[in-house]
């Protein structure tokens, strides 16, 4: 049993599942945030009642037990040696940092160097809000448009703004891919888009949460973009894939790809580096079941 020192036991509701609404609304306090700022910045070391207190530099016993109490559980776990933040803490602060509800800002447009795939004419890259986004104003072609949080441009410069979108998409991609939803953290189920369904009647990929719905939508390629196969035949011509930015992927747009076969369907996917192409054929579970590599 914790001391009574300690401060308030846990309480035993936080045993039952609660709704999300109730749960968020706990953290919904300057003060709650406070508590979890402060162990947050004990680095994952336990504070015990008394230190928590006087890092939230409050006087009032009172409040800051009840506000402690309701953070017990969903977002700080109480223990023998302590208080310390659970994952769902970290996140809340986290977000807070990141800039996720709180920030509002614009960048750009800042011209990227590659020109437009479509028409030869200047991509600009921008950030208003919580969407960034790389498209060509001529054209109207876009490259990327994605919801991110502000936090990812801190520390760059305004001419930075292409090069960390492109990281950011990279890796957001790849955890999706994995299976993790980037919204809720639910597994992910992947698949290809037959023609019916996808984007200008070609075909691409499509990604969908089983917990919270959310669908994910792109080009056949970017289920191939940290395949060893793609970073191995750069490789063989003299690139470091990793230091290509996506717009600068051809490879990438849906005319890229056929569907070939029937029921199941399959995908095949063309890459031309100098004088060789690798062709990569994905089942319909976006998985690479056949390379081969070709002179053109």
């Amino acid at each position: 049993m914790a001391d009574e020192d300690d401060g308030p036991a846990q309480s035993p509701e936080w045993a039952t599942e609660r709704p999300p609404g109730e749960v968020l609304a706990v953290a919904g306090n300057e003060t709650r945030l406070s508590i979890i700022r402060a162990l947050f910045e004990a680095d994952g070391q336990h504070l015990r009642y008394a230190e928590l207190m006087d890092a939230v530099e409050m006087d009032d016993s009172g409040q800051f037990n009840y506000h402690l109490s309701q953070l017990v559980g969903p977002f700080v776990q109480q223990t023998d040696d302590g208080y310390h933040l659970r994952h769902a803490g970290g996140q809340v602060i986290g977000a807070v940092m990141a800039g996720t509800y709180s920030d509002e800002r614009s960048l750009g447009p800042v011209e990227v160097a590659t020109p437009c795939p479509t028409c030869d004419g200047s991509l600009l890259a921008s950030y208003d809000g919580d969407v960034a986004r790389i498209g060509c104003d001529d054209c109207g072609t876009v490259v990327t448009h994605h919801s991110v949080p502000p936090g990812i441009f801190e520390g760059y410069q305004p001419t930075d703004l292409p090069a960390v979108l492109g990281r950011w998409v990279r890796h957001e991609f790849a955890r999706t891919l994995d299976g993790f939803c980037p919204v809720c953290t639910g597994r992910t189920d992947g698949s290809l888009g037959t023609p019916e369904h996808s984007a200008q009647n070609r075909v691409g990929i499509e990604l969908v949460c089983r917990r919270c719905g959310m669908r994910f939508t792109g080009a056949v390629g970017s289920a191939v973009l940290d395949h060893p196969v793609v970073v191995c035949f750069y490789h063989d011509h003299g690139i470091d894939f990793r230091t290509i930015p996506i717009w600068e992927l051809d490879w990438l747009h849906d005319d890229s790809a056929d569907l070939v076969g029937g029921d199941p369907p399959e995908a095949e996917l063309t890459i031309e580096l100098d004088d060789e192409r690798l062709v990569m054929t994905l089942d319909d579970d976006l998985a690479v079941v056949a390379t081969e590599r070709q002179p053109t």
